[in-house]
């Protein structure tokens, strides 16, 4: 795939281009000369499942084909040009309005598939939706897998701030919210991602699994007790019913975290650091015990919360495979 095309939606030919009579709604799709089929067309590589599409208007100076505008879910704005990376293919994008809006990116398999299912990728604190392991996730299952995969940033990360901020501050900043509220709020954007993404046709919301450690377990974790039969799988771990003492007392929530794990019916596989110092290992396995999933699986590593090893990666991976690729059942 071109690193030049857009995100946009497949079609037979110009002609095929339907019309829509709401402007408000523009997105944009790139049709390209395909000179066997004596017509211009967009190549099979992937996102089809547009519903709007309005006049055409031709854009100049595009290398590779010819722009035209189409109409998208006025929710979700894509945001610059698509990135190519090893077999997947990055599309950043903006849901809602302003500074309320979610900022979030998306990973597709370069090769055609018709609405792949797909994972969530929580990520870690002081992290971000374009951290190191959160990229490697995403362009993993979308190019081994052909599984989709999406991240939003968390509060007071990434997108949501001009620059990174100390977890000292992060964290008394979600403290002083409440941690609760943030919760919440999480939990909601989470949702609206799924739903936006759902309508567009563009991946299967009912093969759905989320994978996030630590906070991206803390945020997760509320998400997956609402959502129920919803998610196939949740990957979750490094996080707990205690905190140590290098982590803001505001945060600690051991009756929520507890309500929300007995909720979980998902299929967890969780990841516990033996020697965790911010989340302590007996508060981790007491969360385990709380996990409302009839089937659920415990995996420990020596070592502090920050290191995971190659090998916990690849079954934190083949753990969400196995749940969403319907070939392997």
């Amino acid at each position: 795939m071109s690193q030049d095309a857009p995100f946009g939606t497949r079609v037979q030919s110009v002609a095929g281009l339907a019309r829509h009579s709401d402007p408000s709604r523009l997105g944009r799709v790139l049709v390209l000369p395909v000179a066997a089929s004596g017509g211009d067309q967009v190549p099979a590589v992937g996102l089809d499942q547009l519903d709007y599409l309005a006049d055409l208007r031709w854009h100049e100076g595009c290398s590779s084909g010819r722009w035209f505008d189409v109409f998208v879910d006025k929710a979700l704005e894509w945001i610059g040009r698509p990135l190519a990376r090893s077999g997947a293919v990055e599309h950043s994008f903006r849901l809602g309005q302003a500074a309320s809006a979610t900022p979030g990116v998306l990973w597709l398999p370069s090769l055609p598939v018709h609405a792949p299912p797909v994972v969530l990728l929580g990520h870690g604190g002081s992290e971000h939706k374009r951290s190191d392991r959160i990229v490697g996730l995403g362009c993993w299952f979308a190019s081994r897998a052909r599984i989709a995969a999406v991240a939003i940033d968390g509060p007071y990360h990434g997108d949501r701030v001009s620059s990174p901020l100390p977890a000292a501050v992060y964290q008394a900043r979600i403290a002083a919210e409440g941690i609760e509220v943030v919760l919440d709020q999480m939990v909601a954007e989470w949702r609206a991602t799924v739903a936006a993404l759902g309508a567009l046709g563009i991946v299967d919301i009912s093969k759905l699994g989320y994978l996030g450690t630590s906070m991206g377990t803390r945020f997760g974790l509320p998400l997956a007790a609402v959502m129920g039969v919803q998610l196939r799988c949740v990957v979750f771990g490094k996080f707990g019913l205690l905190q140590g003492s290098g982590m803001h007392q505001g945060l600690a929530a051991p009756d929520r975290i507890a309500h929300d794990a007995r909720l979980v019916t998902a299929p967890v596989l969780f990841h516990i650091q033996w020697h965790d110092e911010l989340f302590p290992r007996e508060g981790q396995l007491a969360l385990f015990d709380f996990l409302g999933a009839r089937d659920k699986q415990l995996m420990g590593y020596a070592g502090t919360h920050g290191e995971t090893k190659p090998a916990a990666t690849a079954l934190w991976r083949d753990f969400i495979v196995s749940h969403l690729d319907d070939r392997r059942v």
